[in-house]
């Protein structure tokens, strides 16, 4: 459980994980795992993740350009 202050009035909202399948159009999907899904997705909950996938694939690694600091003798 987690307190929520929505207009100075305490709520009590409940997190709960679970396993589920979402049937929508793809435009949905991306709204819901873009923006969440819920009540007070504007005070940070609702957060979905994706079950099974690979948290390597959804980063990209960033290549530094060595180039540049050593031509400058750094």
């Amino acid at each position: 459980m987690y307190p929520l202050y929505d207009q100075d009035v305490k709520y009590e909202v409940r997190g709960y994980t679970f396993p589920f399948v979402l049937y929508a159009a793809p435009e949905v999907q991306k709204f819901i795992t873009t923006n969440g899904l819920g009540l007070y997705t504007h005070k940070g909950f609702g957060m979905l993740d994706i079950a099974g996938a690979d948290p390597g694939k959804k980063t990209q690694k960033y290549e530094f350009d060595t180039s540049l600091a050593q031509s400058s003798g750094r």
